[in-house]
């Protein structure tokens, strides 16, 4: 009986120890077929060179110009829509 005893308690001991370990290699292994964690930026400032490659012919300058217009046409056209929206109570 003691002899049980005794193996049972090693049977614990690594247990105990086995559970303590911080990665298993299942998890391991799954970790390099799951995607990162943090998601990469929403958005990187567009460089000149990027402008190159993409053959758009306008600086930096020209696209932010071009980006803001664009914010402007759509704030214009919300204002224009909610004051001909009719709104029932």
């Amino acid at each position: 009986m003691s002899l049980v005893g005794a193996g049972c308690a090693v049977l614990a001991v690594f247990s105990a120890i086995a559970a303590c370990r911080r990665v298993t290699d299942i998890e391991r292994r799954l970790a390099l077929l799951l995607p990162g964690v943090r998601p990469g930026p929403r958005w990187r400032p567009v460089t000149d060179r990027d402008l190159e490659q993409s053959a758009i012919r306008c600086t930096q300058t020209d696209l932010a110009a071009a980006s803001n217009e664009r914010v402007r046409r759509a704030e214009r056209a919300a204002s224009r829509a909610s004051r001909t929206t009719a709104i029932d109570p």
